[in-house]
């Protein structure tokens, strides 16, 4: 079964649960978050970096529920992009996967036409399928994302 962490902003969570969670998908619990798979737990503040994101996210409480979710830099410890939900995949030992516009598409996760998909900066689109386009010089295939407005 694919193990993962779903959180969103105004869920009610149990810390304790939580912890016992990111623990069964192999994350480690520090006193400071410093690289992928640690996480940690200071009064009303959950830090996590999950795995194959490129900076830790911060999860602010009020009264076990979650406020705020943001993005942040691990040496200014400031926000960096809020999100409204982020899914935590388990923790996997293995080599940090860099992504460019020459990976070919086949190292992403199976989608069809019609699935939502969720983009960083963007949020939650629906995925239309690969199109050939030109952007600049290159001719190269792109995902078409339809996003509301």
């Amino acid at each position: 079964m694919f193990q993962s962490l779903r959180l969103y902003v105004n869920q009610s969570i149990d810390v304790e649960e939580i912890s016992k969670i990111l623990n069964s998908l192999h994350y480690s619990k520090v006193r400071q978050v410093w690289k992928e798979g640690d996480f940690s737990q200071r009064g009303e503040v959950i830090d996590i970096f999950p795995h194959h994101f490129d900076s830790p996210i911060r999860i602010a409480l009020y009264e076990n529920t979650i406020r705020t979710i943001a993005s942040y830099n691990l040496s200014s410890n400031q926000s960096i992009w809020q999100h409204n939900m982020v899914i935590v995949l388990a923790n996997k030992k293995d080599r940090r996967t860099v992504f460019s516009e020459d990976m070919p598409l086949n190292h992403f996760v199976d989608i069809q036409s019609g699935d939502y998909v969720v983009h960083n900066h963007h949020g939650i689109g629906r995925y239309l399928g690969i199109e050939r386009l030109e952007v600049g010089p290159k001719i190269n295939d792109h995902l078409v994302i339809e996003y509301e407005g």
